[in-house]
């Protein structure tokens, strides 16, 4: 676990300390004043909710965090499941949590315990079968069978109104296999695009932890250039969001690598 607090909390600490003042700005550039601002917004990691997907000062951080609980449960749970009988007992508990999905995720937890469990099984499945099924798709040549069956699976299904948790479950499956045929051929080709993708993909972390704090500030001042905000302006500001992360990856990974889980370059 100790690589876990190095490669997720220190990453989440870090950006979730930056972002707080970043959230202060933000809200006196929209209002002009701090009067209305929650100042108690930093402590949102600790309140007890129900559903606990959505933290102010930065939201997407919430994501690492739950994922950081996912990995210390799905820890926990090695300790204590004999090795011989962990793959049919996962398996069952994987169940259990699916059926019960919209009862766990309503219960209100502190650290987003509530969202770790709800998603547990997809960590299960990914740790038990998701290496060995990565290695075949990297191995198969016709990689473009298998985005073209996953992706028409996967829309078919969107097509199809129903709530059953395990209709979720296949859906993620196949958008699971569709996103590793992808990658997978980007790992491949040699190309200087699918190298720049290569490394977006190598540092999803820190664009999770950062685009906001520079996708908003594009935003705000796309508003004062155009008055408004439609699907032009939103290209526009990913488009210099990603390009701004592509320049700052190679710095942030040579003088500050601990703060996005990463050794240092020598």
């Amino acid at each position: 676990m100790d690589k876990k607090i190095k490669t997720l909390i220190i990453p989440f600490v870090f950006f979730y300390l930056l972002s707080y003042p970043f959230r202060i700005i933000v809200n006196f550039w929209d209002c002009r004043t701090l009067s209305n601002f929650d100042w108690g917004c930093i402590f949102d990691v600790f309140d007890i909710a129900s559903r606990s997907d959505y933290l102010f000062v930065n939201v997407p951080l919430w994501f690492i965090f739950c994922l950081f609980m996912m990995q210390l449960i799905y820890w926990c749970m090695n300790k204590i499941t004999p090795e011989k009988h962990r793959i049919t007992i996962y398996l069952i508990i994987s169940a259990i949590i699916l059926i019960w999905n919209n009862e766990i995720k309503e219960y209100p937890t502190i650290f987003m315990i509530n969202n770790a469990v709800q998603w547990l099984p997809y960590f299960i499945i990914g740790n038990l079968f998701g290496l060995k099924l990565s290695r075949r798709i990297f191995e198969y040549k016709s990689k473009y069978i298998i985005v073209l069956i996953t992706l028409i699976g996967f829309i078919g299904l969107q097509a199809i109104d129903c709530d059953i948790p395990f209709y979720f479950f296949i859906k993620a499956i196949l958008f699971f296999l569709c996103i590793m045929t992808f990658l997978a051929y980007f790992n491949e080709n040699r190309s200087k695009i699918c190298d720049i993708i290569r490394t977006l993909g190598t540092s999803t972390l820190f664009i999770l932890c950062v685009h906001i704090l520079i996708q908003i500030p594009f935003q705000r001042i796309l508003m004062r250039i155009f008055g408004h905000r439609e699907v032009f302006t939103g290209y526009i500001d990913v488009t210099l969001t990603l390009l701004i992360i592509y320049l700052l990856i190679p710095v942030v990974n040579k003088y500050i690598p601990w703060a996005v889980g990463k050794k240092r370059q020598s």
